[in-house]
Parts: structure tokens; sequence; C-alpha cells
């Protein structure tokens, strides 16, 4: 079971080259229970449209994360999709700074 998104998660390699994997627009990405905490660069350069999280924790995220040109890659509205009744934990939490809103799924 997946339990961390490590650094650079969604990057290919190519002999010695890193290549960023390009995500077309629209992704939406799934998080199960499990994952407690998401590394530094797990998701740069992603075009992350929906998020949805499964824990009724809010996962640590690493400051880098979403790298800071996770706002220049994104054209659409990002919404994080949480379970019932984790609401305010995900609006106090470190998630609120990389999405335009946080809603509870139903």
């Amino acid at each position: 079971m997946l339990k961390e998104i490590r650094c650079d998660a969604f990057r290919t390699f190519e002999g010695k080259k890193r290549e960023p994997i390009t995500f077309y627009k629209g992704l939406n990405v799934v998080l199960g229970s499990n994952v407690k905490f998401i590394d530094s660069g797990a998701f740069r350069n992603t075009r992350i449209e929906n998020m949805y999280i499964n824990s009724q924790n809010p996962p640590k995220l690493h400051s880098l994360a979403f790298d800071t040109s996770w706002s220049s890659v994104q054209d659409s509205l990002r919404i994080l999709y949480v379970p019932k009744g984790t609401l305010n934990a995900y609006k106090s939490s470190d998630w609120r700074y990389y999405f335009d809103g946080i809603k509870e799924m139903d």
C-alpha cells in the first residue's frame, strides 16, 4: 500500500537524463487513504485539475511538493476533494495554498 509519494515521483528517466512527464490539461489524481507524506517535487510541472484524497488526515506536504512553477502550469480552476467531515482539517493545512477550492466528497 502506498504511504508516501517521493521526490520526482512523476518523472521519467532515460539513461542519466531526467525528463519531466508532460501532463495534459485536466489531469485528475486520486490518492488513497494510506498516503501520509508527499515529498519535494512529487507533482513538479503537473497539470492537475482535480485531486481526490481519501485520507481522513491531510497528508504532510514538503514545502516544494508542487514546486514554485505550480501556478504557472495551471490554466484552470484546481479543486481538492476530501472525505466528508474533513473539510476544516484540509482548509487549515498547507493544502489550502495549492488549490483554488477544497470540497467534501459526497
